[in-house]
């Protein structure tokens, strides 16, 4: 090892140049309570018994399969879930992680099953006009923890994922720290804060992740080079950069390559500020690893920029850079809840504010940023972490006139200022290490003669109590207006976080003042720290990390068995929310309707079809709930959707509660005697003409909120026909039960009657009655104006319409029109009646058609 003398120090220090030690053999440097081995064993024994105690409460029944690590209760919110015995609406979970449940499981579970079949799964044609799966990076696969969907079953994964990137970035974590001469106890306690920072805990099983715990890595492997400088060392450089693009989320992916290259011109400069050629020749060994690891995405990164990029519209988030958020979004550092419960949602996601550090990280972190301001973190790397923050707070929070011009550079342009919070981790975590360190003692810059200030600020002094004072005060202030102001009686876990960030903060306090004097008092508050660390973490996952039961995984249905038998190729039509768009993906059902970026001109051609096609954002369509409105959509019989799926419990646009009709006419109803209360679980008789039949309309009165009413069909010798059920609220009703008998085989005879028993599980319910005491009734019968339709199944809250013109996705066209112009083609597609025969074109075919069957 050589060695330099700096000018205007006294003595020499070794050159970073030729650091090349490895990370673990760095040393601790006794002071207070450095050297102490009892306090290191019992400082790791904490920090191992909290690792694993969050492990197994958050992630263990998912580990181990009796639970799974999704939010699975929001199915509960949809048809057909909402119909299975014990659902319940009010689901906990935040309504905002359904794009797990809705996108990223579906495509995960589709290249999973078709990579078990030889078969690389580039695109999905599940979902509208299509979409990319391997194609582009979009899914993450080849990402630390998301490659495991590919090996284990598709509900097993989503744990196992979470705890591969959280050890992805916790190693790497604890690697920077080494590299930066901290403890290994600091090392590992920052290898535990990492992952538990507010993006990594709140986008869990986004790709958002996949490229966070990457983030670690770069810092780490810039440092190696800077410290080591040999070819061999750019290797991690590139490899951290190929996976920042593979995690799937560019936004952050591009965020960490201004701040790691920010910080290895930092610290390339100020290492190498006299040998002008030497800095110049590792700025560019950087930039070419950089380089190669983004060479190695191009399978992935060029199609979606070429492809992805210019046909998907994202107008929508041009302001996205200037969106930054109020400040009082910052209470989510401390208090992870206040934004995150479903009742206390502010207008914006809760994964887009949280902001969380934790109480007892923020107090290490305020010390860590003291102790690098006066040279004792090496002195660069400290400041450069200390600015990073501020960097991150300021255009997340306080943007203006000063940071207007960096929301029109390459990623800050277009994309939401809010992701930024991915690049807040990394220097919380090694000012939080360093403080940690600075409290027991230990300099990172012990034996450098030019550091800064040289005045003893580690251990256990005034400053270190006054620090503590002033944020618990802080945080006890706040908390106690949160408790008493804004959040009075609105939330018990509001008061629970207050309580989890206050009481160990002054339990700290306390000790921290008698260890001015007595060593115990300074080894309890050690401890205590990274007890409160672990504790707080545990707490702010809490909303984060649902989980839910096996039998909530995806169950089968009636409806879901009858698209998949019968469905084949072509496609349906999700009326609103039923079936949950996407989420039919996971069952092999194609629908012309999803979450997903659609391309403009298939975006275009739904909203010529159905104008409110997407009412649920830029990124979500649904067909309007009214089917009456898509009855005969020639634009629909292009597509080739062949049902059109509707929930039974749909309600008349602009009411909470009128039911909507059938589609099609009811028979006259026979005249009414009087009424009758109808006792829950007894059946109640009326008949109706034999023949095609698509439900029953019923004249009732209930009083009970939320009444069951069930309807059975059957022919004269008991043989049930069709049945069905639906919800009534209180008030008066004429109800539509639909039933799937317009074709019962065998046919009815002239003059049969067929018998309907009615039945409720309320009391509380009054329906009128007709000569004998039968039930009134009418049955809903196919009508002219709906004759393209066909009721062919009811049940499980879900009414499917067969639309009876419409083209198979997939057949022949012999004949061509040929229409250039964009607006005449488009209105074509949506609107001119459909011929079998031919098929609309932008341009002349290269041949003629080739012959073959029309369809």
């Amino acid at each position: 090892m050589t060695t330099s003398v700096q000018p205007g120090a006294g003595q020499p220090r070794p050159d970073d140049t030729d650091l090349a030690e490895p990370a673990g053999a760095a040393v601790d440097r006794t002071g207070l309570d450095g050297g102490s081995r009892w306090l290191n064993r019992a400082l790791a024994a904490a920090l191992a018994l909290i690792s694993a105690a969050l492990v197994m409460i958050r992630l263990g029944p998912s580990l181990i399969g009796t639970k799974v690590f999704l939010g699975l209760d929001l199915f509960d919110r949809f048809t057909p879930w909402s119909s299975a015995p014990g659902a319940n609406p009010q689901s906990k979970s935040s309504i905002y992680i359904s794009d797990h449940l809705d996108f990223f499981v579906p495509g995960m579970h589709e290249i999973a099953k078709r990579f078990w079949h030889g078969d690389l799964a580039g695109w999905s044609n599940f979902v509208g006009g299509g979409s990319s799966l391997l194609g582009t990076p979009i899914y993450g696969v080849i990402s630390p923890g998301r490659w495991l969907y590919l090996v284990l079953p598709t509900w097993l994964a989503p744990g196992w994922s979470k705890l591969a990137e959280m050890a992805f970035a916790a190693v790497f974590s604890y690697l920077l720290i080494r590299r930066l001469k901290g403890s290994k106890v600091a090392a590992a306690l920052a290898g535990f804060i990492y992952p538990m920072t507010g993006f990594m805990i709140a986008w869990t099983n986004w790709p958002q992740v996949a490229v966070a715990c990457v983030i670690p890595m770069m810092f780490w492997s810039i440092e190696r080079f800077v410290q080591e400088r040999r070819w061999r060392t750019i290797v991690p450089v590139a490899l951290a950069s190929a996976l920042l693009l593979f995690g799937g989320f560019p936004a952050v992916a591009g965020q960490t390559f201004y701040l790691a290259g920010g910080y290895a011109l930092v610290r390339v400069i100020a290492v190498r500020r006299h040998q002008t050629a030497a800095m110049l020749r590792d700025i560019a060994a950087l930039a070419i690893a950089a380089g190669l690891g983004i060479g190695l995405t191009a399978f992935q990164l060029l199609p979606f920029v070429k492809q992805f990029l210019q046909e998907v519209d994202l107008s929508y988030r041009d302001s996205g850079f200037f969106s930054d958020s109020q400040v009082h979004y910052l209470l989510s550092t401390t208090f992870p809840e206040s934004f995150g419960g479903n009742s206390l949602w502010v207008g914006a996601s809760p994964m887009d504010i949280n902001t969380y550090v934790g109480a007892a990280v923020l107090v290490l972190g305020t010390l860590g940023g003291i102790y690098a301001l006066t040279g004792r973190v090496r002195r660069e790397a400290g400041v450069y972490f200390g600015l990073m923050i501020l960097f991150v707070i300021g255009l997340t929070y306080f943007q203006g006139g000063w940071s207007n011009w960096i929301g029109h550079l390459p990623i800050f342009k277009g994309n939401p200022i809010g992701r930024l919070r991915s690049q807040l981790g990394v220097p919380v975590a090694v000012l939080a290490a360093a403080g940690f360190d600075g409290l027991r003692g230990i300099d990172w810059n012990a034996g450098w003669a030019d550091a800064w200030w040289r005045r003893r600020l580690a251990g256990w002094n005034l400053l270190t109590v006054t620090v503590l004072v002033l944020i618990t005060g802080l945080v006890g202030s706040v908390g106690a207006l949160m408790v008493h102001g804004h959040y009075k009686g609105l939330s018990s876990s509001v008061r629970q976080d207050v309580l989890i960030a206050a009481v160990p903060l002054a339990v700290i306090t306390v000790l921290a003042v008698f260890a001015l004097r007595w060593r115990w008092a300074r080894q309890g508050a050690l401890v205590a720290l990274v007890a409160a660390v672990g504790l707080q973490a545990l707490a702010a996952t809490s909303f984060y990390w649902p989980t839910g039961d096996r039998s909530q995984f995806y169950p089968s249905f009636g409806v879901t068995r009858y698209l998949q038998a019968n469905t084949g190729h072509d496609r349906i039509g999700n009326l609103g929310y039923t079936l949950r768009p996407n989420v039919t993906a996971y069952y092999g059902i194609r629908t012309i309707t999803g979450h997903g970026f659609f391309p403009k001109p298939m975006k275009d051609l739904l909203l010529a079809i159905d104008p409110s096609s997407f009412q649920g954002g830029p990124t979500y369509s649904l067909l309007t709930p009214l089917a009456s409105k898509l009855v005969n959509e020639p634009g629909l019989d292009r597509l080739g959707v062949r049902y059109l799926a509707a929930d039974v419990d749909a309600v008349l646009p602009g009411t909470l509660s009128n039911p909507q009709p059938l589609l099609g006419t009811v028979d006259p109803l026979l005249s009414s005697t009087g009424s009758q209360p109808l006792t829950p679980g007894t059946s109640y008789r009326a008949t109706i003409a034999a023949g095609a039949v698509r439900g029953v309309s019923l004249p009732l009165t209930a009083t009970a909120a939320r009444t069951t009413v069930t309807v059975v069909l059957s022919r004269a010798d008991g043989s049930v026909i069709a049945s069905d059920s639906r919800h009534i609220a209180a008030g008066d009703w004429q109800v539509p039960v639909p039933l799937a008998a317009e074709s019962a085989s065998p046919a009815p005879k002239p003059g049969e009657r067929w018998q309907v028993r009615v039945t409720v599980d309320q009391a509380g319910v009054t329906a009128k009655t007709t000569d004998g005491g039968l039930i009134q009734l009418g049955a809903v019968r196919p009508d002219p104006a709906t004759s393209s339709l066909k009721l062919v199944y009811a049940g499980d809250g879900v009414v499917l319409w067969q639309r009876l013109n419409y083209l198979p996705r997939i057949h022949w066209a012999s004949q061509a029109t040929v229409i250039g112009a964009d607006k005449a083609r488009l209105a074509a597609t949506a609107d001119s009646p459909v011929d079998p025969s031919q098929v609309i074109l932008a341009s002349d075919p290269a041949g003629p058609l080739p012959a073959g069957p029309v369809a």
